[in-house]
Formats: structure tokens, sequence, C-alpha cells
């Protein structure tokens, strides 16, 4: 009971005091709570711009197509030196030596290389029989010739007007000498045609003879010699004419040492005597002669004796007793010539016999 008193008395107190503020102004005022105002932060400064620096210089860099360690030239558009002997006429002979030496493919490598050239009216002026020599032996002989042809540098004409020799690919010397119009010859005679064809891989060089080996290689090398050859190293010079020399070589034939009495020629071709060395070094002469340049006189042999040579009939004389025959070889450290005779005999033998 009195529970509901009590509520009746709060119900009429609310009820009042709704009526109470409904005649002040209508809806209580609500006051809103206040949002905190953010926290200032303190507008960061511009940047400063790094200070300049000096640009480095540009790196120069292969193209990406490049080789590595080929620099690209404008020599990359010519023909390669093997592309060079291919497609000229003028050197089939020397480009069939090549590959019949197995060696056509070498020349197709980077390089550089410098290559001499002959052409096959070089090769038509050997001595009968020598070309075919040194294709039977396609390996050695063959393969020594042509790699005496070729030089492991791209030598530009400036470049080989300054030296006076280069070394060949088989190691073989090549001696360069400039004549008064400034042109070039090699080996004392063999000259350098028209002008460099440049290469992408070095450049060749057309000459007008075959650039044969030394004198002593030469020798083993033809049939007309076999006899003297055996005396050369009885007494023990052939080994002096593979030197660099220069040389050259009055080459007696066999046909002319035959002629000796057998006993005389059996004691030249057995014993290593100072008669038999004196005898064959009156047949050697310390400097290179050429065919053109040979005149009437003397000349100095590195035997005890000088050749007297005289010119008659078109013919060369020397000391009466033999004559130049038509074989004259350009070798690598001198020349041989082919004499039907004996310049002396041995003195020894020629007072026993």
């Amino acid at each position: 009971m009195y529970n509901k008193l009590y509520s009746k008395e709060v119900f009429r107190y609310l009820f009042v005091g709704l009526l109470f503020l409904a005649a002040c102004g209508g809806t209580p005022e609500v006051i809103p709570t206040p949002i905190p105002s953010p926290v200032p932060t303190e507008t960061p400064k511009p940047t400063e711009a790094p200070t300049p620096t000096e640009a480095p210089e540009p790196t120069a860099t292969l193209p990406a197509t490049a080789t590595l360690g080929v620099v690209p030239t404008a020599t990359q558009n010519l023909p390669s030196v093997a592309q060079i002997l291919a497609d000229n006429g003028r050197f089939s002979t020397f480009k069939t030596a090549f590959e019949q030496a197995n060696l056509d493919e070498a020349l197709g490598d980077p390089g550089p290389f410098t290559l001499f050239i002959p052409t096959n009216d070089a090769f038509a002026k050997l001595p009968p029989g020598l070309f075919d020599t040194f294709r039977a032996d396609p390996k050695g002989d063959l393969s020594d010739l042509v790699l005496g042809h070729v030089v492991n540098d791209n030598l530009a004409l400036t470049a080989l007007m300054g030296l006076t020799a280069v070394t060949t690919a088989k190691g073989d010397r090549i001696s360069i000498q400039q004549n008064a119009d400034g042109t070039l010859r090699l080996n004392g005679s063999v000259a350098i045609v028209g002008e460099p064809l440049l290469a992408r891989n070095g450049i060749v060089y057309v000459v007008d003879a075959v650039l044969l080996p030394d004198i002593a290689d030469l020798l083993l090398m033809l049939p007309q010699f076999t006899l003297l050859t055996e005396a050369l190293d009885v007494a023990g010079m052939m080994q002096q004419l593979h030197e660099s020399g220069p040389f050259t070589l009055f080459a007696p034939t066999d046909d002319a040492l035959a002629a000796l009495p057998q006993e005389m020629r059996q004691q030249l071709l057995q014993t290593a005597d100072a008669d038999s060395t004196s005898f064959l070094r009156n047949h050697l002469v310390g400097q290179q002669l050429f065919p053109t340049l040979i005149a009437a006189g003397t000349v100095p042999t590195l035997g005890d004796t000088d050749i007297v040579v005289t010119l008659a009939d078109g013919l060369v004389h020397l000391n009466d007793t033999a004559q130049l025959t038509n074989v004259v070889l350009q070798a690598a450290n001198g020349t041989i010539f082919a004499i039907d005779g004996l310049l002396t005999v041995p003195t020894t033998l020629a007072s026993d016999s």
C-alpha cells in the first residue's frame, strides 16, 4: 500500500517538473562535449636541394652485340683475309696450297694476320718440280711453305717500312729492304706489288715471288743437289746455312760433282777435314747477290779464294771453270745459284790424284 502511494507521489513530482520545464522555454539545452583540437604539428621545412656536384665523364661501353675484346670499327665491314684469298683468281695456286695443308680455316680466326700472297705467276717461276716437292708433304714441307707467308700481326705499310725484318708463323725470318723510290722488297728481291688489301682481321700484300725457306732447307728438297747437301752435312756446314746470313751459295749440281774422280768424290763425301771444308767454303759468299747485280770482277768467298766473274756471250762465267745455269732461288737467308762446274777442287785431293 505504502509502495503504491510512494510511486504515485514520485510520478506526480515528475509530471509537475516536466510542466515547469515546458513553461520555461522548451526542450532542455544539451551541452556538447568539447572535441579536443588537434595538436599542431610543425610544418616540415622544404627539403634543401642537394649541392650540385660535377657530373662524371661518360664511360665508353661496347655495344651489346660486340664480341668481348674486339672493339668494333669500320674494318668489320671488310672481307676477311681468307675471303680475299678465295675471291681473287690470281691467288688460286696459293689458295690450293692452303687447303691442301689444312690451314685455310685458320685465316677465318680473329687474327690479326699479315699475309704475303704470291700470285699464280710467282709460282710458275719456281724451278720445275719444286712446288710438286712441297705438295708431296702437305703437313710438313707444304705447311711450312704456307706458314712462311703469314705473320701473326697486322702490319700496316707504314709499320712495315719501319722494320728490317719480321718473323713468320713458321718461325722463319723475312728481311725487309726499302728501294730508293720508297717501295719495299722482301728477302732482297721479292717485290710487293700494288697497294695492300685491307681485311677485317689483317692485311694482305701481293708479292711477285714465292717466299722460300732457308738455303739448307731448300737444298734438302732439291734432288739436283743431293751430293752437295751430303758434303755440306759431313763438313758440318748445314747448320750455318740455317742461320740468318745473308749468304750466296754457288751450288754445284750432282752432275758437276759426279765429274770428280771417284776417290776424290768419296773422300769429299766421307771426310770432315779442313781441305773438304775449305773447298765448300770457296763456293759460299757472305753476302746476298742477285742475278741483275752480278757484274764482271771478283767476289770474296768465305773460303781462301775469290771468285773471278766474267761475262761473255750472254753467260756468266765463274773462274773459267763453271757457268751459272737458269736455276736461281731466293731463299729466306740468301740466294742459291746453280752452277754446272766446280769453282775449285779440294787441294789435297787434287795433289794426290
